[in-house]
């Protein structure tokens, strides 16, 4: 679905005007459903990362079942929508696709975020790796911090003032939440991996 999507806006651009008959299929293909059932797979391929952990023994990735899949969904969803708004940043004729955008990403944000509040009601003292330590603070800084709240909150403000953002800002935004995903990937395996190696992990878990 990535790979006819691509082919069709590449159409649309030019780029196969060197292969006419390849360039007049590729416009003719029906894009909208293209896009909308490729949205669906992707959501199973975006989700994927944390479904697999929590099919494992460790104990927070198990016992996070319930939130690690939506959670990474909705990072990787936020993360797509930083993506594209970065890219789109320096264009001038781009304000309405980034208020779109900007939309998006503030559902996804909030998402976000209230996955990650419920985390210690559901974890108990297995949470206790997420939200102490080095990779606590990794995790409060970098992804609560620096790649939600913060961004969620210039978001919000800026919208009371009902102007639009400065583009310079929007990108720093942007990359800030890009960031704050990749963080929270890399937390999650690292506190999955202390608390495999906690006997009282193990223990509370079993």
């Amino acid at each position: 679905f990535c790979g006819l999507s691509a082919a069709h806006q590449m159409a649309h651009d030019g780029v196969l005007n060197w292969f006419p008959l390849l360039s007049r299929i590729m416009k003719a293909l029906p894009i909208k459903i293209i896009e909308i059932v490729g949205s669906f797979f992707g959501m199973f391929v975006a989700s994927y990362t944390g479904v697999l952990l929590a099919t494992t023994a460790v104990p927070l990735w198990s016992r996070a079942r319930y939130i690690i899949g939506p959670l990474f969904l909705t990072s990787g969803l936020s993360s797509a929508l930083a993506c594209l708004s970065f890219i789109l940043s320096p264009g001038r004729q781009n304000q309405n696709v980034l208020d779109r955008l900007e939309r998006a990403e503030l559902i996804g944000l909030m998402t976000e975020l209230g996955l990650i509040s419920s985390l210690p009601s559901q974890l108990g003292p297995l949470a206790r790796p997420l939200f102490r330590g080095r990779i606590g603070l990794l995790f409060s800084i970098g992804t609560l911090g620096a790649g939600i709240e913060l961004p969620l909150l210039l978001r919000l403000v800026w919208k009371l003032t009902r102007k639009p953002m400065p583009r310079l800002l929007n990108a720093t935004i942007s990359l800030m939440v890009l960031v704050g995903g990749l963080i929270l990937r890399y937390v999650w395996i690292a506190a999955g991996r202390v608390s495999a190696d906690d006997p009282r992990a193990m223990h509370y878990y079993n």
